[in-house]
């Protein structure tokens, strides 16, 4: 069944005219890149990462792609998953970072809260941006059922320091029988921040974007949050329709493809 959509999908994009990018875990010069239950491990992402940018910068111009391939474009990315959100932590309360793999040998390391009230700081470097520069912001949370206990709450989200967006709220319990990581975008602008002091609240430097996540504080409500990405980006027409097509893949996907 595999093999048929993976046929069909490269028909598609050759009918199309698009990219295609192919990791098959059956062959072994690839097989390093998937962990024990046949999804890309940290290895596996970077690869793909590097892949999908090598064919971004080969692609002739588009209508939609304008200057989105000139070299500080991509420089000023960032992009991390599980551990590697580490360097991005400031102040946290009532989070901590949790390995939800129980096999032996296997890594699947989320930021995570279970107590109402909880507060975690990502504090990003976006010096290389101009002031009044607008760019996006995507956090990737694990979402799931009510048979998964304790329930998942609601991610309430906002920024300070040196960036502002609108604040936003996230709700990570859904009605899908599936756990997997969907991500909510924020529209973010740099500006001069109001302090001149690195925050004792957040541990962000002045001139970082601060990102706060919380969750409730009323104790009868859902609070556990699994904070599992980041992705930032500038906010080019070719950037942010990668933001949109990844933002509703996990909506639109068939159920057997978000597990």
């Amino acid at each position: 069944m595999l093999e048929t959509t993976h046929r069909k999908l490269l028909r598609l994009a050759a009918k199309h005219g698009a990219q295609s990018l192919t990791v098959n875990f059956s062959s072994p010069a690839q097989r390093g890149l998937f962990a024990h239950d046949n999804h890309l491990n940290a290895r596996g992402h970077q690869f793909v990462h590097a892949e999908l940018m090598r064919l971004f910068a080969a692609a002739p111009p588009t209508p939609m792609g304008g200057n989105d391939r000139a070299p500080q474009a991509l420089t000023s990315t960032q992009c991390a998953l599980g551990d590697e959100l580490k360097p991005y932590v400031g102040h946290r309360s009532s989070f901590s970072k949790v390995n939800l793999c129980k096999a032996k040998g296997c890594k699947k390391v989320t930021w995570e809260a279970q107590a109402p009230g909880a507060r975690l700081a990502l504090c990003l470097n976006h010096s290389a941006m101009p002031p009044e520069t607008r760019y996006r912001v995507a956090l990737g949370f694990q979402t799931s059922h009510r048979q998964n206990l304790p329930l998942f709450g609601e991610a309430r989200l906002r920024c300070s320091g040196g960036c502002a967006c609108n604040n936003a709220t996230f709700n990570t319990l859904t009605d899908d029988h599936v756990t997997v990581t969907r991500f909510v975008s924020l529209d973010v602008g740099v500006q001069q921040p109001i302090r001149l002091r690195s925050s004792s609240r957040t541990h962000c430097a002045p001139s970082q974007c601060t990102i706060v996540v919380s969750n409730s504080h009323v104790a009868d409500e859902p609070h556990r949050l699994e904070l599992r990405a980041l992705i930032a980006g500038p906010r080019s027409p070719g950037f942010s329709y990668f933001f949109s097509e990844m933002l509703s893949a996990t909506r639109n996907a068939p159920q057997q493809w978000r597990r």
